[in-house]
């Protein structure tokens, strides 16, 4: 008989949790393994997820006529288009450093147009966002530009600067369109073999119950609310499931 939690869900161990556990036992070595590299598709796809909805959020307010002209809607702008790039970049592209999550690299999976746009964002991520190369062309655009001028005055010679950057990028927002449900879909295609594996290692191991009692959670606590964790395991048959935690 399974025993459920006082909010009426089955109980859930925390599989990182378990990994931590079963290290340094030669036997579950594997299992140990597999469990980090599905971690490591999970987050890379709540990235990709995460990346979708800020590419609708910028839809959104490009439509809308609130606060145009104004530096508060461009700034705005810019900080959901850099965030979606940022986030595509982080689940797709980047490298690992020690002790660092790392990414699911996609590019080879992707058709050729797509390769294409992968390497116009990543470009832009790497060399607009996160670095700055000034005057470099990246897609369609230079994202940079940087200025330092001096103009003549009866007293002499004064200085002057001016910076002109990219605030929001239309080709990068279709770019991105584009990109993330293929991306979503190879990092989705990467979790489900390495949980298939998971499984398979558990059942050919026989790992202790013990071990997966010593490192359950509480569903309630987890998620933020009895409602949110009711909704997020009901949710398992879809697939995925978004939401907020109750977090102040």
């Amino acid at each position: 008989m399974v025993k459920v939690t006082m909010a009426g869900i089955p109980p859930i161990a925390d599989l990182r949790r378990v990994a931590v556990q079963l290290d340094g036992d030669p036997r579950f070595a594997k299992l140990a393994e597999m469990i980090r590299m599905a971690l490591i598709a999970q987050s890379c796809h709540s990235d990709l997820a995460e990346a979708a909805h800020t590419i609708e959020a910028l839809e959104g307010l490009l439509k809308s006529p609130r606060g145009l002209g104004s530096t508060a809607r461009s700034t705005t702008e810019c900080a959901l288009l850099f965030n979606a790039i940022s986030l595509y970049a982080r689940a797709t592209v980047t490298s690992a450093k020690r002790g660092e999550r790392g990414s699911i690299q996609v590019r080879e999976k992707l058709t050729g147009d797509q390769q294409a746009d992968h390497d116009i964002v990543a470009a832009a991520r790497n060399r607009a966002i996160a670095h700055v190369y000034a005057e470099e062309q990246i897609g369609d655009r230079i994202w940079h530009r940087d200025h330092l001028l001096v103009q003549k005055f009866e007293d002499g010679w004064a200085p002057l600067g001016y910076t002109n950057r990219v605030q929001v990028d239309r080709p990068t927002i279709d770019r991105l369109a584009r990109l993330i449900p293929a991306a979503s879909q190879i990092v989705k295609a990467a979790f489900d073999k390495r949980v298939a594996a998971i499984v398979r290692l558990m059942n050919e191991s026989d790992v202790p119950e013990t071990i997966f009692l010593a490192a359950s959670v509480d569903p309630v606590t987890l998620y933020g609310s009895t409602e949110e964790a009711k909704r997020v395991v009901a949710a398992r048959s879809q697939g995925h499931a978004f939401g907020f935690t109750a977090r102040s």
